[in-house]
């Protein structure tokens, strides 16, 4: 008996062929789509380091299970799932980098139904970073310059000091832009986003910091122990206090020239890093010095340098002095005799004097204040007497010479 069908029925069989047209790219396909699921819209691309973010809104989120993402190569490339969530934003990393690439996104209700797939939008992943002054940590200008280093060019670029970008406005893109700082010293970050020329833009700003600092001081100069007068091999620490770390510290006295202080915690210095920068000095043979002024000088690790300051106490350092030689011998006759010795080259000589050793240094036969002088007459000498000189420095400080016998 040959079956009837009736014309209703096949309509509704041609219905559901067209419906079989719509499907779910994926390996995880859903049921067949009503035409009320709503489609995502106001779809945007941003680009974020080696990644790009998608986002997007609904009209109607009442029925919204997740949303699925979808990638091609090229607009009319076949789109493969990458991604889903829940969210209304994706991040999506490894992406071939300096290339292309098209988004779309679907949603999924709680009943398994998927629409159709959002507007196409595109976008480049690539590596993004600023470096400010070539990545230099300080600077002693205002004005200085950002470089850009992004894989594709863009368009227009915003620089800012404000995170939100308040203040910026967009202008062409350079891979070097100039950027003027805010005043006062301290560390400044630098804000930086980018728009390209499919309209994507960079999600998360950029960023990079710099120290400004455009003056050094130094606030004191000291040294310990300061009353006492220092011999060879005693040691005195120095300090300048400069009230930043970093830089370079130095202390000048009399013949010594731009002594080393450091801020490290060590060799003198009682705490690291804290802006006090210390050493500890011992006297050599050969240095001398009377009341005098010691210098601090300090740079900054910005390249600034300081007024040099002076200590508020004077130096005194003192080598006792080289003896020198005596001699003695007759004059035009036997009842005069003749000291000579050699020349002292004391820097702080005070004199000579020549005593006899029977009445002792505080009845000097002799005192000169010259140490140019090195000649001395004396008649009618006691017979077999012993005589010595002594140099004196400027100090107090003595040393006698070898004993000679009257003739």
């Amino acid at each position: 008996m040959m079956t009837k069908f009736i014309p209703g029925t096949v309509l509704m069989i041609l219905a559901l062929l067209v419906a079989c047209d719509r499907y779910l790219d994926s390996n995880d396909p859903v049921r067949s789509l009503p035409a009320d699921v709503s489609i995502p819209i106001n779809m945007e691309a941003v680009i974020d380091d080696a990644s790009v973010t998608l986002r997007w809104e609904l009209t109607d989120s009442s029925d919204v299970a997740q949303f699925r993402v979808y990638v091609a190569d090229n607009e009319n490339g076949e789109f493969v799932l990458r991604d889903s969530t829940s969210s209304y934003s994706v991040t999506l990393d490894n992406l071939l980098l300096n290339q292309q690439h098209y988004f779309r996104v679907t949603t999924v209700t709680t009943a398994g139904l998927e629409s159709s797939p959002s507007e196409i939008v595109s976008a480049t992943a690539v590596h993004l970073s600023i470096s400010i002054n070539n990545d230099s940590e300080y600077t002693r200008q205002r004005d200085v310059q950002v470089q850009i280093y992004t894989g594709v060019a863009a368009l227009y670029v915003e620089l800012s000091e404000q995170a939100d970008f308040s203040d910026a406005v967009w202008e062409r893109f350079g891979v070097t832009k100039s950027f003027e700082l805010s005043e006062d010293d301290g560390v400044k970050t630098v804000y930086v986003r980018m728009q390209y020329a499919d309209g994507s833009e960079t999600g998360a700003s950029l960023s990079d910091d710099i120290t400004l600092d455009t003056y050094a001081e130094i606030t004191s100069v000291t040294f310990w122990p300061q009353s006492d007068t220092l011999k060879v091999g005693q040691t005195t620490t120095f300090r300048v206090d400069a009230g930043e770390t970093g830089g370079e510290a130095s202390v000048s006295f009399e013949s010594v020239r731009d002594f080393e202080l450091h801020d490290d915690g060590a060799d003198g210095d009682v705490i690291a890093d804290d802006g006090v920068y210390s050493g500890t000095y011992t006297v050599p043979h050969g240095v001398n010095a009377l009341d005098a002024i010691v210098t601090g000088s300090f740079t900054d690790a910005a390249g600034n340098r300081a007024e040099d300051l002076v200590s508020e106490s004077l130096l005194n350092i003192n080598m006792p002095p080289d003896a020198v030689t005596l001699a003695v011998s007759f004059g035009v006759d036997t009842s005069t005799v003749v000291f000579t010795w050699t020349t002292s080259s004391e820097t702080d000589f005070e004199s000579y004097r020549l005593i006899n050793e029977a009445t002792g240094i505080d009845e000097p036969l002799m005192i000169a204040t010259s140490s140019s002088t090195n000649r001395f007459e004396m008649s009618n000498p006691p017979i077999d007497s012993k005589y010595i000189i002594f140099v004196f420095d400027l100090h107090g400080d003595s040393a006698a010479s070898n004993t000679v016998t009257a003739p």
